[in-house]
């Protein structure tokens, strides 16, 4: 990145040009924390609400991001309509040695509940098939690590209803299988009840979109679930940290990125940075994200047709999508996730004007900046932003591609 800050009387103007996704330096490694490592190869398994591939697209575009350079793999073999025991496109037997064992998955997630209860006996054909099914990803896959995932809710508030107590019961049983089996629990429930619960203190209508339909989350209720799901696996939140002193100059802090050219001349400073790592993109920040992406857009792999959400990055000013904005602040998912902390101390005038690459960012006092701004959350800049949409359509496109191949075998 580059940093300018200049003097205009009591007003004082800093510019922070950022280094972009392609110039990005030697990308960063996850910490042995981090549930994923090199090499992984996840498998996400589960019914429609996997196959919307949103909360998996997020948790994909999220790693690739956050770790440009780390090399893992994402398959999504969701199928809609699939119980624990298989579904129309065959059964366990059949879905496992077609969609998940060719993978050789090191990680596989499983998601099953929503249409396992409304059977006649959910909770006792639920148990023994979730029990067949890890003993057989146990058996074909001894060495992968196992997530197995709580459903998520059905409903469309946080009012009880008697369906969702079922899938609450079934949560249970599978963080009880996940204790026995030394694989890692992720509860999709309460986080998105909780969410509705807080929207629908001011805005029912808002916390009904949350889950249209009562079944298949949208959007921004799977990337609640991406959220779980990564906290989970212990994600970094931390994209990049820098603190720069005015007085006398130094770069004090500098954690994923490299900063260069650091000078103050002419009432000006500037530097430049050279990140490891974008901001993880909240692309339907900015626009509807459709519940199910489309399959077929005008765009092609190989000659063989993929989906979009869109046929180019939204307008980052035309709108904000209010339930994605209120997610975001009740999930507290820039200081959870998604932190690019600037912070500059030693300035010596009230305000600061902020630019990256010469294109307004906004005015911060010295004390703002001295405490550090989160970027993630105020940089909308334009060229930063099409390397998201890049990121992610690549993503989407991939899966869209997956679905088709699961849907026409």
């Amino acid at each position: 990145m580059s940093f300018i800050a200049s003097r205009i009387s009591a007003l004082a103007s800093l510019m922070l040009l950022t280094g972009l996704f392609a110039s990005v330096a030697a990308a960063k490694t996850p910490s042995s924390a981090f549930f994923l490592q090199p090499h992984d190869r996840v498998v996400f398994y589960g019914d429609s609400i996997t196959e919307q591939r949103l909360y998996t697209n997020d948790v994909a575009t999220f790693v690739h991001t956050r770790f440009p350079g780390l090399p893992v793999t994402f398959i999504n073999s969701g199928v809609g309509g699939d119980t624990v025991r298989g579904g129309w496109t065959g059964p366990l037997n059949v879905r496992l040695a077609r969609d998940v064992f060719p993978f050789r998955p090191t990680i596989v997630v499983v998601m099953l509940g929503m249409n396992d209860v409304f059977g006649p006996h959910p909770l006792p054909s639920y148990e023994q098939g979730y029990q067949l099914l890890v003993a057989k990803l146990r058996k074909h896959l001894p060495r992968a690590r196992l997530v197995l995932i709580g459903p998520s809710p059905y409903g469309d508030s946080a009012t009880p209803n008697k369906v969702n107590d079922r899938l609450i019961a079934m949560s249970r049983f599978v963080r009880q299988l996940a204790k026995q089996n030394n694989a890692l629990f992720v509860d999709f429930n309460a986080p998105l009840i909780s969410a509705m619960a807080r929207l629908g203190q001011t805005s029912p209508t808002l916390a009904s979109k949350l889950i249209p339909g009562k079944i298949h989350p949208g959007a921004s209720g799977q990337l609640l679930m991406a959220t779980a799901l990564l906290q989970a696996w212990h994600a970094p939140p931390t994209v990049t940290a820098v603190h720069i002193e005015a007085r006398p100059l130094a770069a004090i802090r500098s954690d994923h990125t490299t900063i260069l050219h650091l000078s103050h001349h002419a009432g000006k400073l500037t530097w430049t940075q050279h990140d490891t790592a974008l901001p993880f993109p909240i692309m339907n920040l900015h626009a509807h994200c459709p519940q199910f992406p489309p399959i077929c857009r005008s765009w092609t792999i190989n000659s063989i047709a993929v989906e979009l959400p869109y046929s180019g990055p939204p307008q980052l000013t035309a709108f904000t999508n209010p339930l994605a904005r209120q997610v975001l602040g009740i999930s507290h998912f820039y200081r959870n996730l998604n932190t690019q902390t600037l912070a500059v101390s030693g300035l010596t005038a009230a305000n600061y004007t902020l630019r990256i690459n010469n294109t307004l960012v906004g005015t911060f006092t010295q004390k703002q900046l001295a405490d550090g701004i989160n970027l993630a959350n105020v940089v909308s800049q334009r060229k930063i932003y099409d390397m998201h949409f890049t990121v992610f359509s690549n993503i989407l496109a991939q899966a869209g591609y997956r679905r088709r191949v699961l849907r026409e075998p």
